[in-house]
C-alpha cells in the first residue's frame, strides 16, 4: 500500500491564497493527474486530500473550497493511466459536472463515473468533499460492461454493495500509516474491485466469483469496523465480535489471519494508538496514566507499560505532551 496526505496546512503561512492555489494545484497533479483549480472567492483557501493505493486501485478522499476543476482533453490525452473513477459526492450541495458532452447534478448520495483520459469540468458552490475510487479501465469492464453505458450519468448510491463500496473507502483511509504487506494491498484492491462490480450490476461468471469474494469482503470489513468501534471495551474478543454479526467465531478469526494480523495484534495496535493519542493530545488533559491506560482497554498497568515501551521506544510517561 502506498499512502500520502497532501493539505494546505503544510503550505508556507506568508503564501498569498492565489500561491497556495497555484501549491495546492502541483501537489495533486503529482497524485491524481495535470488539473487547472479555481477557488472559491473572497473565502480564504483550504485543501486535505488523503490517497492510497492498493495495488491497481486507488482510493481518495477531498475536501477542498474549490468553485473550479478543468482538466482539459490535452491535460487527459497526455496521462498514461487509462483509469475509470468512481466520484461520491459527500457535500451537502449538488455539483455541476461536465463529460463526455454531457451535463449533469450530481446531488448528495450520489455518486458519478468518468474517466481519467477524457475532459472532465467540475463546478461547485460550497466547500466540495467527496470519496474517489480509480480502478484500470479494462479490468473493470471486463467484469462489468454496463459501466460503459453509465459513465458522465449521475447514480443513486442505494445498494448495499455501493454503500458498503463508501464505507469500505472511509475505513481504509482511517486506517493510519502502517505498513501492509504487498499481499495484502493486492487483496484489498480486488475487495474494491469486487463491490464495484456488484454495484454495477455486472454480470455472467467473473461477476458471480466477483459477487462471492464481495460477500467475503464485506463480512472483512464488518469485522473491522466491529474492532474499530469496540476495542477499549473490557473482555473485547473474537467471540463478541462473532456473536455481534452473527458470524463463527473460527470464522472471523480466518478472515482477520487473511490480513496477516490476529484479532489481538489488530486490537493492542488499536489500543496503544489510542493510548498514544490520549497521552500526546489535549482529549487526555488531566487524565493520569493509569486512567488513559483504562480508557484503552487496558486493565493491567504493568502490562500497559510495557508494551507501549516494545512499540514505541519510550514510557507512556515520557510521551506524555509530545
Amino acid at each position: 500500500m502506498t499512502r500520502k496526505t497532501v493539505t494546505s496546512r503544510s503550505l508556507p503561512a506568508h503564501l498569498s491564497d492565489k500561491a497556495r492555489v497555484e501549491r495546492w494545484q502541483e501537489l495533486w497533479v503529482d497524485e491524481v493527474g495535470a488539473c487547472d483549480i479555481a477557488a472559491i472567492p473572497d473565502r480564504p483557501f483550504e485543501a486535505r486530500a488523503e490517497v492510497a493505493w492498493f495495488n491497481d486501485a486507488v482510493v481518495a478522499h477531498v475536501e477542498a473550497t474549490t468553485s473550479h476543476y478543468v482538466r482539459t482533453a490535452a491535460q487527459a490525452a497526455a496521462d498514461s493511466h487509462d483509469y475509470l473513477y468512481l466520484g461520491f459526492n459527500r457535500s451537502p450541495r449538488p455539483i455541476w459536472v461536465r463529460h463526455l458532452g454531457r451535463d449533469s447534478l450530481v446531488h448528495a448520495g450520489e455518486m458519478l463515473i468518468w474517466s481519467n483520459t477524457a475532459a472532465f469540468e467540475r463546478r461547485e458552490q460550497d466547500r466540495v468533499s467527496g470519496h474517489m475510487i480509480g480502478f484500470d479501465r479494462a479490468q473493470l469492464v471486463a467484469l462489468a460492461p454496463e459501466v460503459e453505458d453509465v459513465l458522465a450519468r449521475p447514480i443513486a448510491v442505494n445498494t448495499p454493495a455501493l454503500r458498503h463500496l463508501q464505507s469500505y473507502a472511509d475505513f481504509l483511509l482511517r486506517g493510519g500509516d502502517q505498513a501492509l504487506p504487498p499481499v495484502l494491498g493486492v487483496s484489498i484492491g480486488d475487495m474494491l474491485k469486487d463491490l464495484a462490480v456488484i454495484g454495477l450490476g455486472g454480470r455472467g461468471d467473473p461477476a458471480e466469483l466477483a459477487a462471492g469474494r464481495g460477500l467475503r469482503a464485506k463480512r472483512l470489513t464488518d469485522i473491522l469496523l466491529a474492532l474499530d468501534k469496540g476495542f477499549a471495551q473490557p473482555g473485547f474478543s473474537s467471540e463478541v465480535v462473532a456473536r455481534s454479526l452473527g458470524l463463527s467465531r473460527r470464522y472471523v478469526n480466518e478472515l482477520l489471519a487473511e490480513t496477516g494480523q490476529s484479532l489481538d495484534q489488530r486490537v493492542n495496535g488499536l489500543r496503544l494508538a489510542r493510548a498514544m493519542a490520549l497521552l500526546t493530545g489535549p482529549e487526555g488533559d488531566g487524565l493520569r496514566v493509569t486512567d488513559i491506560a483504562a480508557a484503552s482497554g487496558f486493565n493491567d498497568l504493568s502490562y500497559f507499560n510495557r508494551v507501549f515501551r516494545r512499540r514505541y521506544g519510550l514510557s507512556p510517561t515520557q510521551a506524555r505532551g509530545r
